[in-house]
């Protein structure tokens, strides 16, 4: 919902939406240079057209339909605000904290039943340490995937599609180390299955950020998230592993991490929040 208006947009409406205020616009400057009160009137309705929209309304909407620099000037400090707002919303019920602890816990038991089920190889190491990559990457990260790109693309009216989508962004995004993440590396004839059980991965702990942050709209929220499951990932990862054991891991990692997305999603919906409009 945005300015008491609910929107609900896809691929194909987003367009449409686009080319209706663009029509609206040319028809305001247009009339803005014609008599006649039909004219005004034409003028005064592809104005408030405009002016609906908040995506534009600051920067079009000016007096006669041109670009306004005060009011885009506005626009940009207000969402520099909202960023910052968001990166201090810091309170939220006890149990989407406790959400952080899902990446360990899924983690640990995966590697502990391999060790017991598989081989001992897959027993979890116990790099502390490493905890600190998440931190960096969580707080730096976060402020472009949550604060920046999920909101963006949630605008569809489907944030588990957005998640997903942006999920598949974020593991591609790892591409040029992908071979020197994890102990195994490098990875040889196993890097395109890594990569693969990597995204999967990594893909289902995006639908997790954005189903915290859809219900919390805190940032420091999603760069705990993303802390915990970068860093739980550096300290827990068998030493010993080859590239086809750590493959196994990451795949059975991921598919445990897709049952929680499946269960958060039939509770949610695709919304991933059970707010109602």
């Amino acid at each position: 919902m945005e300015n008491g208006t609910i929107r609900k947009r896809t691929g194909v409406g987003e367009a449409a939406r686009g080319g209706e205020l663009l029509s609206a616009y040319v028809r305001h400057c247009l009339a803005g240079r014609s008599g006649g009160g039909g004219a005004k009137t034409v003028a005064r309705e592809t104005r408030a057209e405009i002016q609906r929209d908040p995506d534009v309304s600051g920067e079009v909407a000016g007096a006669g339909g041109k670009r306004n620099p005060a009011n885009a000037s506005c626009g940009w400090r207000q969402r520099v605000r909202d960023l910052f707002s968001r990166m201090r919303r810091i309170r939220a019920g006890a149990r989407w904290y406790a959400t952080l602890l899902l990446p360990p816990a899924l983690m640990l038991t995966v590697l502990l039943c391999l060790k017991t089920l598989v081989s001992p190889v897959y027993a979890p190491n116990r790099f502390f340490v490493g905890f600190s990559f998440g931190i960096v990457a969580g707080f730096f990260e976060e402020i472009g995937w949550t604060s920046y790109a999920f909101p963006k693309m949630a605008g569809t009216g489907n944030r588990l599609g957005a998640a997903i989508a942006l999920g598949v962004l974020w593991a591609t995004w790892h591409i040029p180390v992908i071979d020197y993440l994890g102990t195994a590396t490098p990875h040889g004839a196993y890097w395109v299955r890594y990569f693969l059980a990597f995204t999967a991965a990594m893909t289902a702990v995006r639908v997790l950020i954005a189903w915290i942050y859809a219900n919390t709209k805190s940032v420091p929220l999603a760069q705990l998230m993303h802390a915990s499951s970068t860093g739980s990932l550096v300290v827990l990862s068998p030493g010993a592993v080859t590239a086809r054991q750590e493959t196994v891991w990451y795949a059975v990692y991921a598919a445990a991490l897709w049952i929680i997305v499946a269960l958060v999603a039939a509770g949610y919906g695709p919304e991933l929040t059970r707010e109602t409009a």
